[in-house]
């Protein structure tokens, strides 16, 4: 079984047993806050330069608009750093459908500089063996206009919430730069909540493309 196929049906088993941790098209109330700090770390102590911190922060402004921050850095040289707006545009019985814009800065193959990054969202709340759980959809294509390069990036996830201290979720990630190999990965993780507005959370990334890593980091809301 080759890497997409296996990626496929990992994805396709997950949703069948449990239905992601992230707002997705759901925005928050205004004044609402969120952050996300990660730390992606090889397992193989000679690749500790791929060490990757990310920094994700969200907060709910009037209308359905949210604001927010997306970064992150790795000892390669790689680095991103998004300022986005967020705003639903669709919502029916059961999902709904968010349009965002991004500025700032990306990394790519050919260099970096900066760059504009529009994406779709979509998502969904779902039920299984009487647990809530949910399902977004994300698209979004960050373009460098000095570079000419443009780095496709599509992402589903899927979560559930066994209790209201422990969920579980995962995540299967298909990128792929212009005229660059494509990449892709598979992230199943846990969230363990030991406070009102603070979450553990701890998973592991697999690829063919690269060395296994593992993903460690907090949740906090606020």
């Amino acid at each position: 079984m080759n890497s997409e196929m296996f990626m496929l049906y990992s994805l396709m088993v997950f949703l069948a047993l449990a239905p992601v941790l992230r707002a997705g098209p759901w925005p928050r109330a205004p004044g609402e806050q969120f952050t996300s700090i990660t730390v992606e770390a090889p397992t193989s102590a000679t690749a500790v330069n791929q060490v990757y911190g990310a920094l994700y922060f969200e907060r709910g402004l009037p209308r359905e608009w949210t604001l927010g921050l997306d970064s992150g850095a790795d000892g390669l040289g790689y680095q991103k750093s998004y300022a986005f707006l967020r705003r639903p545009f669709f919502s029916g019985r059961s999902s709904r459908a968010a349009i965002e814009l991004g500025v700032g800065y990306q990394s790519s193959a050919r260099g970096h500089g900066f760059a504009i990054r529009p994406a779709l969202t979509w998502g969904r709340g779902l039920e299984v063996v009487n647990k809530p759980g949910w399902l977004t959809l994300d698209g979004s294509a960050a373009h460098i206009p000095f570079l000419e390069t443009t780095i496709f990036k599509i992402e589903a996830t899927a979560g559930l919430s066994w209790t209201d201290a422990f969920k579980t979720f995962l995540q299967a990630t298909y990128e792929q730069e212009t005229g660059r190999p494509a990449f892709s990965s598979i992230t199943p993780s846990a969230a363990v909540q030991v406070s009102d507005s603070f979450h553990l959370i701890g998973g592991v990334i697999l690829s063919k493309e690269q060395k296994t890593k593992v993903k460690f980091g907090v949740w906090m809301s606020f």
